[in-house]
């Protein structure tokens, strides 16, 4: 994958390994590129189909970023630090197989939607969940193994 810190200014970026063109970068990509956290103008970011994707960097310096999505990366382990997203409004984690725990959410104050669908290790939330004011679209549905959530 290219250096992405080159990049000047991109406000979208989706890296969606569909079909056979995408099959060779799903299969090797286990960990984001250095500097991938560094695109400090991002607003939306969407991770699809990256089959080896195994852990998500701290997103800290994203501070624009308004729309985070995640899915089908069956052995995303562990999801980097997203307090410091102050603008994030949107945050869908879709099919991850191995994730066991969700990164701390405080200082999400505009998180409005928060989707979390078939990530069965899931065990729990955590405690500060509560504090997002903001929080109007809460949607968990198989995540657990069929077992309660709880706080963490």
């Amino acid at each position: 994958m290219p250096d992405l810190i080159r990049l000047t200014a991109p406000q979208s970026l989706i890296i969606d390994c569909d079909g056979e063109s995408g099959k060779e970068l799903s299969d090797e990509l286990e960990y984001l590129p250095a500097g991938f956290g560094e695109l400090g103008l991002l607003k939306d970011l969407k991770l699809c189909r990256l089959v080896a994707l195994q852990e998500m960097p701290d997103l800290i310096e994203l501070t624009a970023l308004q729309n985070l999505v995640i899915s089908y990366c069956p052995k995303l382990k562990r999801i980097g630090k997203l307090g410091a997203l102050l603008a994030l409004k949107k945050l869908e984690l879709e099919n991850l197989n191995e994730l066991q725990e969700l990164p701390d959410l405080r200082g999400l104050t505009v998180l409005k939607t928060l989707h979390i669908r078939n990530c069965p290790e899931l065990m729990n939330l955590p405690e500060r969940i509560v504090e997002l004011t903001a929080l109007k679209n809460l949607r968990i549905r198989n995540a657990g193994r069929g077992r309660v959530l709880g706080a963490a």
